[in-house]
């Protein structure tokens, strides 16, 4: 799920006069990454996680 852009000051502190904007990036959204952790990282087929998401075990939204 998306929440959209949001700004923040940032960290209060600089490292070589630069307090890092431009390495900035959004954090990842509930789930977005299931599936190549779990078969990537875990070694888990993609037919183990399409049954893990068929089945609710694994998500990408919170519950309604």
């Amino acid at each position: 799920i998306d929440t959209g852009t949001r700004r923040y000051d940032g960290a209060p502190f600089c490292f070589a006069g630069e307090r890092g904007y431009g390495a900035w990036r959004r954090s990842p959204g509930l789930g977005e990454h299931n599936r190549e952790v779990l078969e990537g990282i875990a070694g888990l087929e993609p037919s183990a996680v399409d049954a893990l998401e068929t089945s609710g075990v694994i998500v990408d939204r919170p519950p309604v």
